[in-house]
């Protein structure tokens, strides 16, 4: 079952079923309405908020481990069945009795977790223009530490230290420590 697939019947879920995805990345996910009713039933989580190309809209996600599986399965409103669609197991709760789907506060709380992520967003703080300058030394600086440290890894990588005596490894560790200092790489 395709991604997008999920999220499109999502906009038709309008019956109070809950479907929760198990795709082998060791969580559960349930998207949208199916999220919305989740949190409402069971207990609230925080609602993630993507945007997603090929969907062409923002979307809400809620996810658990999958070995708290359980703890989402038993309720008196739904009946629990599991079922595998095109390489994906699907968790669905088949509400018991007629329900009308409350879209204006499933609106509400998908609103409110967009809020809360732009909120949270990064607010991009252009420097002054005297400061611009240390910035591009900094960045040659960082570049210069990367490289100085990839050449280390490197060196260590190629090492046989397990047929090292304790005193060669000893006295390779210390050469390490003092290129380190030497390349000013811890600072």
């Amino acid at each position: 079952m395709e991604f997008v697939e999920r999220l499109n019947n999502e906009k038709e879920n309008l019956t109070g079923n809950i479907f929760m995805y198990e795709d082998g990345s060791g969580f559960i996910k349930g998207f949208e309405r199916s999220a919305y009713m989740l949190c409402q039933a069971f207990k609230p989580m925080e609602a993630l908020v993507y945007n997603n190309k090929d969907y062409g809209d923002l979307y809400v996600k809620i996810g658990f481990p999958k070995n708290s599986l359980s703890n989402y399965t038993h309720h008196p409103d739904y009946d629990y069945v599991r079922t595998q669609q095109e390489g994906v197991i699907v968790h669905t709760l088949k509400r018991k009795t007629s329900f009308s789907f409350p879209e204006d506060k499933f609106i509400e709380w998908k609103n409110k977790a967009i809020a809360k992520k732009n909120d949270k967003q990064e607010k991009i703080v252009e420097l002054p223009e005297r400061e611009k300058d240390t910035r591009v030394i900094i960045n040659e600086n960082s570049r210069r530490k990367e490289s100085q440290a990839l050449l280390i890894i490197d060196d260590i990588m190629s090492q046989q230290l397990s047929n090292y005596t304790p005193m060669q490894a000893l006295n390779y560790l210390n050469s390490l420590q003092e290129r380190i200092r030497n390349e000013k790489l811890s600072e």
